[in-house]
């Protein structure tokens, strides 16, 4: 097969300019000669297809406003004939257009963000729940292996007597209150539920404080703190699990989602009309809670005063005596009241039809 001699040659729309690769003189002049009469015949042919009220295709591509600025292209082929072509510049996408697209995807963020912070929530809370039925059955468990008698719930009071409760020979579920992640850690396999439910993970809620290894804490009344204004009230602190009867097991509290490690117990007033520890926002606008039978669930409030004073105090730590401002917010305090103790203490003032 013999060798074809290759040329090329470039146009541009100020002038042209060859450039042109020939083993002979000859044949380069022929081409260039060649290439001159097919470039005057499409410029006729433009020409009469305007004066006919027509546009050539590759105007018509450039688009209103702008400038058709043909390239031509011209070579030999393997044959040995000349290859013309006129090739029209693409358009681009515009300002406007780029505008448009960058405003539809910010309108798709703003919707759909919120769903996918709302899904994520949801599945930090399934997990939330999760350690608290795990935890209320170790919790469970321990009391069937120890003659019905709960674990002491007063972090940090092991082997204590205390005027507020008697721990005598009882390790707390946490052993000790600690700072500190590698501490807590040493804390909670030191606890009395350690043999019960060796995970650390499931002592912390996903969404627990950053270096806080434990964020669960027990309710005052389920053999934490037994201050002296339920001494001797029956059924209200809790030592044996067969004393939880009235209300059933179903509606006490064993264990609530603070956030963060606490010192003994969650602490709630039996006798007074306000909160001694705040009410923690943990999950949406509420909390998760675990119950005596072993069920948890999540609690939302439905004052906004009280939803307000947890997210002012969420990064402060237990708060003490705060007093709602609304009807919704002093049933949000006599829910809890009623969960940790079984019954208040006292005659409430805004009890819903009250005035």
């Amino acid at each position: 097969m013999g060798t074809a001699n290759t040329v090329t040659c470039l146009a541009t729309e100020d002038s042209h300019q060859y450039a042109c690769n020939s083993d002979a003189y000859g044949r380069q002049q022929q081409l260039q000669d060649d290439f001159k009469q097919r470039t005057s015949k499409i410029t006729r042919r433009e020409g009469q297809a305007e004066v006919n009220g027509g546009e050539p295709k590759a105007k018509k591509q450039a688009g209103k406003g702008q400038t058709f600025k043909p390239h031509l292209g011209l070579g030999a082929g393997a044959d040995g004939k000349l290859r013309c072509t006129i090739m029209g510049k693409r358009r681009g996408f515009t300002l406007i257009e780029l505008l448009v697209v960058i405003a539809i995807i910010a309108v798709l963020m703003a919707i759909l963000l919120p769903a996918l912070n709302r899904v994520k929530e949801q599945g930090k809370r399934a997990v939330c729940l999760n350690n608290m039925r795990q935890l209320t059955m170790a919790w469970i468990i321990y009391a069937d292996e120890n003659d019905d008698v709960l674990v002491n719930g007063a972090i940090g009071y092991s082997d204590r007597n205390m005027p507020w409760g008697d721990h005598t020979n009882e390790v707390a579920w946490v052993d000790r209150f600690e700072s500190g992640w590698d501490a807590q850690l040493e804390a909670i396999k030191d606890g009395a539920l350690w043999p019960y439910l060796k995970d650390v993970k499931i002592y912390r809620c996903p969404t627990g404080r950053k270096e806080e290894a434990i964020t669960y804490a027990i309710m005052f009344s389920m053999n934490a703190v037994e201050h002296t204004w339920v001494q001797g009230v029956r059924g209200a602190h809790i030592k044996k699990r067969t004393e939880i009867r009235n209300p059933a097991p179903p509606y006490r509290l064993v264990f609530i989602d603070e956030g963060f490690m606490t010192a003994d117990a969650y602490a709630v007033y039996y006798r007074d009309e306000h909160w001694f520890d705040s009410p923690p926002v943990r999950h949406g606008d509420g909390t998760t809670l675990s119950f005596a039978d072993g069920h948890s669930d999540h609690w939302k409030w439905k004052g906004t005063d009280t939803i307000k004073h947890a997210r002012d105090e969420e990064n402060t730590g237990p708060q003490v005596g705060w007093v709602p401002q609304t009807d919704a917010g002093f049933n949000d305090l006599y829910r809890m009241q009623k969960g940790c103790w079984g019954r208040l203490g006292y005659t409430p003032s805004h009890w819903p039809g009250h005035h």
